[in-house]
């Protein structure tokens, strides 16, 4: 992905400090499907900043990519403020991450993570049963780690 316009550093910092606050890093997993010859799980790399301000939602498109998600018709959100999120995928989102990551604070562990998760995916498919598991094992690993993050067990300290 590269980004669609140049992006001078105080804006770089504005995104971090967006990401910082608004922002989410996922690794989703699907679970196997057999009837799809799919036997193990599949993971993947989301992020994505989350916000009532559509303008700033398709800014962060046009600049970096990705799509946006109208999250205002979920049945919690009922009597809540319209919402949006802006998404990249895998390669894209570790890219987006390379890009704020010296100026982010509070996720900037997560970013690691993220980032190691992306760098070193390898194919299932061309490796033996022990390293595929192995394999699944360190993905989950990286997936519980993020969320547990994600959750509060983080800090400003690095």
């Amino acid at each position: 992905m590269k980004c669609r316009n140049e992006i001078d550093i105080n804006t770089i910092c504005y995104v971090a400090g967006l990401f910082d606050g608004e922002g989410s890093i996922v690794i989703g997993v699907s679970k196997p499907s057999f009837k799809r010859d799919n036997k193990v799980p599949c993971h993947w790399l989301q992020v994505g900043i989350t916000n009532t301000n559509r303008e700033i939602i398709d800014w962060l498109c046009n600049t970096f990519g990705g799509h946006i998600s109208d999250n205002s018709h979920a049945p919690s959100r009922k009597f809540q403020r319209a919402c949006w999120q802006w998404r990249v995928m895998s390669l894209e989102g570790v890219f987006f991450l390379k890009i704020i990551q010296p100026y982010t604070k509070i996720k900037k562990r997560q970013i690691e993570l993220a980032k190691e998760f992306q760098d070193n995916l390898v194919n299932l498919r061309s490796l033996t049963p022990d390293l595929k598991s192995k394999e699944i094992e360190r993905r989950q690993s990286l997936k519980e780690a993020i969320s547990a993050l994600t959750l509060g067990k983080h800090s400003l300290s690095n």
